[in-house]
């Protein structure tokens, strides 16, 4: 349900665009029954897969999307790839491992009102490698995409992973210039639907015509 409202808007911007299910979601759900499906890595797969049909489709410039943690390997992707010509950020990512974990282990739980079990969770996590790499990689993306337009969106109202989290690596990364912009929401909560006719929608059309 988050993800039509992007699809709506690059329909009509006129723009082909291709989305995938995460891993443990929807008709995906059956890709996340062990650990190395879990990856980080295997993530980044995923990404490099949804680009790559894209280029078979004949697309040579992208634009890609991340929403929440998934804006991680998007950015990890995105920075070593040289058809990705523009990045939208919404809600995330973490800019650590250690938040990482701890949002993963409560996505994982299902309920953030069970500290200690996302803290088994979160050890669990760690020893079986699922995030290893995490932050070096995202940093890294991070640095590679500097010279490329990136567009953070980010809620005041965010719960799961708060705005100033995020902002971290969105100040030690930008570049000078406007190629990097932030857009703040004041209301909404986790995850953004660009809902045709607000100033999110309007900002993000703007940016699509600009990166594309």
């Amino acid at each position: 349900a988050t993800v039509l409202p992007w699809l709506e808007l690059f329909h009509e911007a006129g723009v082909p665009a291709l989305a995938i299910d995460g891993r443990g979601h929807a008709a995906s759900a059956e890709l996340i029954d062990d650990d190395e499906a879990r990856a980080f890595s295997a993530r980044q797969r995923d990404v490099e897969a949804a680009c790559e049909e894209l280029r078979r489709r004949g697309l040579e410039r992208l634009l890609v999307v991340g929403q929440s943690q998934a804006a991680a390997p998007v950015i990890v992707v995105a920075g070593r790839r040289d058809d990705v010509v523009a990045v939208v950020a919404d809600s995330g990512p973490s800019p650590s491992i250690e938040v990482a974990t701890w949002g993963l282990a409560g996505e994982i739980v299902g309920s953030r009102r069970q500290p200690l079990m996302q803290a088994l969770v979160c050890l669990e996590i760690w020893r079986g490698g699922r995030v290893r790499g995490y932050t070096r990689a995202l940093w890294q993306g991070l640095r590679q995409l500097r010279q490329r337009p990136l567009m953070w969106i980010h809620s005041v109202e965010d719960k799961v992973i708060p705005r100033p989290l995020a902002e971290t690596w969105f100040r030690l990364h930008r570049p000078p210039g406007d190629g990097w912009t932030a857009l703040t929401l004041n209301s909404g909560g986790h995850v953004q639907p660009p809902t045709p006719g607000t100033p999110l929608s309007r900002a993000l059309r703007a940016f699509i015509d600009r990166a594309l």
